[in-house]
């Protein structure tokens, strides 16, 4: 705390609300490292996970899987008719119609496994682009609410000081008033 050299009361109430602003400032930085902090650092490590190859992978994995389950049971169906309908699987027709299955079942795996992967990309960029903004505001309140008070601060020391300066600056000009006038007498 600084001194108000004759600023009274309004000095010392202004000191005392720039005192609570700080510590207001420094105990909501301190609750948010304690409530956000450890959650803001489990979000760091799942969105770092999102950008993992070998987890890519695994998710690209099951989505191929997850196309063949379904291509699976296309063939199953078409298999059961044809056989239903008396249609040979010698025939070409057949033939043509597995090919063209078969086609269809790898551009589906392809666009699959290639839209996983940009889709886990872009949620990555999003959450840390999510997670630098957290962190620039929280670091932001905090930092403008200590810059605050120790502008007020500031502003109660530069108080004081002009307040001392014209103090001094009376109490020369009235030891040399004195000196004049002891002069003019002839001490």
């Amino acid at each position: 705390m600084c001194e108000s050299g004759g600023g009274g009361a309004q000095s010392a109430m202004a000191e005392k609300l720039y005192g609570v602003q700080a510590d207001l400032a420094m105990k909501s930085y301190a609750n948010w490292e304690k409530t956000y902090g450890p959650l803001e650092a489990e979000t760091a490590a799942d969105v770092r996970k999102l950008g993992d190859p070998a987890y890519i992978q695994q998710v690209v994995d099951r989505n191929v899987q997850d196309v063949a389950e379904q291509f699976t049971k296309v063939k199953q169906e078409r298999e059961r008719n044809q056989w239903g309908l008396g249609i040979n699987p010698n025939d070409g027709m057949y033939s043509a119609e597995s090919r063209a299955l078969k086609l269809a079942q790898a551009g589906a795996t392809a666009g699959s496994s290639n839209t996983t992967r940009l889709a886990l990309k872009n949620t990555q960029l999003q959450a840390k682009m999510g997670l630098v903004a957290t962190g620039r505001g929280v670091s932001s309140q905090a930092q403008s609410g200590l810059s605050n008070a120790a502008g007020g601060y500031s502003s109660l020391a530069n108080a004081a000081q002009q307040q001392q300066n014209a103090e001094n600056q009376g109490t020369g000009q009235a030891v040399g008033t004195i000196v004049g006038i002891a002069a003019a007498a002839g001490f």
